[in-house]
């Protein structure tokens, strides 16, 4: 691929991602015309009726898209949040005089973490030892 042609078709990307944002904020049937001549502009050699058939599907699916930067905004709130919580969690634990680390359960069975199963559903080790012992 040319240089021209990877720039070429660069521009042409960042085109299609500007109409598709201006999708979001499109209301109104003069608005969603401008938005098909844009496109019409951009895609060039598309009949125009392929590029309205495009921006009507836009359309649709934008009502219900996320935008990314709606996205991020969340989970810097979520991410946030979740440090609010852990520095309260700590906080009370502390109060309380309890070591986080002692929140994690010390299983005597490393294989089956005392639930007599392993991973693949047989039955333990430790089960069948224990088992043994009560006939």
């Amino acid at each position: 691929m040319e240089l021209t042609q990877r720039e070429d078709i660069i521009k042409f990307i960042i085109k299609i991602q500007l109409n598709f944002e201006n999708a979001y904020v499109t209301t109104t049937q003069l608005e969603r015309d401008l938005l098909v001549e844009s496109w019409y502009e951009a895609l060039g050699t598309l009949p125009k009726a392929v590029c309205t058939a495009a921006v009507n599907n836009v359309l649709k699916r934008a009502k219900f898209a996320p935008r990314l930067g709606d996205i991020t905004e969340e989970a810097e709130k979520l991410s946030a949040k979740m440090k609010e919580m852990q520095f309260l969690s700590d906080k009370r634990l502390s109060e309380l005089g309890i070591a986080r680390d002692e929140l994690i359960p010390v299983y005597s069975c490393k294989i089956c973490n005392d639930t007599g199963y392993d991973k693949n559903g047989t039955p333990c080790v430790c089960l069948k030892k224990f088992l043994s012992t009560i006939k």
